[in-house]
């Protein structure tokens, strides 16, 4: 074989076996998902929302305290589209925990046990949210190897510049923007200034909240309104509705 051409077929080989293979572009969207074991109120909010095709994350804690009904209704959910996420055994703080006891008893008494309670009901789990946003670094790369996606929380900014709560397309720990009502940050219109500016520049904004109701009487909850609000500029803008660990398709292979 002629040199030259021995040497083009050597690099097109090596540049194509060395070439890294590139994320998926995404639509902008949103992220929602719920903490906590609020089971009967998820179910019931799940079926008031079919009406905008969409689907969100509901991060279980307590997990062997849920009786047969609320398992199966998780189960439900989760056969819809719905993603079912683990929020830790007993709910602990990650960051306090290792930082008393260590890396190694977080991992055999929060997150193990919870695995096995997954395993044992049927569910999948591909993904986790830290129970009051508490993560480190180190617990992150640690979980790294128990999930696909992990979720924090952080205290937003009214400058949308500041805020944190989009999708990087860097990392596998995204950080959520919280839209109870009781919180002090919390106006339906910065919301939606939000998800315009996401619609804008094509991102994907991730929110959280907790137990959802029709009224609001204590801290902890966002009201139907809230939500619904959110799904209609979702739906009426053509953005997409995806689950938190839909996100690790659109990270770098050598990311995941």
């Amino acid at each position: 074989m002629n040199k030259i051409l021995l040497y083009f077929s050597i690099f097109i080989i090596v540049s194509c076996s060395t070439e890294k293979k590139i994320a998926p572009a995404y639509k902008a969207g949103v992220v929602i998902t719920f903490d906590d074991d609020y089971v009967q109120e998820w179910y019931d909010l799940d079926a008031a929302m079919h009406k905008y095709n969409w689907k969100a994350t509901f991060c279980v804690c307590y997990i062997d305290s849920l009786n047969a009904k609320e398992i199966g209704q998780l189960k439900k959910m989760q056969a819809k589209g719905n993603e079912i996420a683990g929020h830790g055994y007993e709910h602990e703080n990650a960051r306090m925990y290792v930082s008393k006891k260590g890396l190694a008893p977080y991992l055999k008494n929060e997150i193990i046990p919870m695995e096995n309670a997954f395993r044992k009901n049927g569910l999948l789990l591909n993904s986790f949210a830290y129970p009051f946003g508490a993560n480190t670094p180190g617990i992150d790369k640690a979980l790294y190897k128990h999930f696909k996606m992990l979720r924090r929380t952080y205290s937003t900014s009214k400058r949308m510049k500041d805020n944190t709560c989009f999708f990087s397309g860097n990392s596998k720990t995204v950080t959520g923007l919280g839209i109870d009502n009781s919180y002090q940050h919390y106006d339906l219109d910065f919301f939606l200034k939000i998800l315009n500016y996401a619609k804008r520049n094509n991102k994907i904004v991730i929110l959280y909240a907790h137990k959802p109701v029709q009224k609001v009487t204590g801290s902890y909850q966002v009201d139907y309104k809230t939500i619904e609000t959110i799904c209609k500029y979702v739906k009426e803008n053509n953005m997409q509705f995806y689950t938190l660990s839909e996100l690790h398709q659109y990270l770098p292979l050598n990311k995941k």
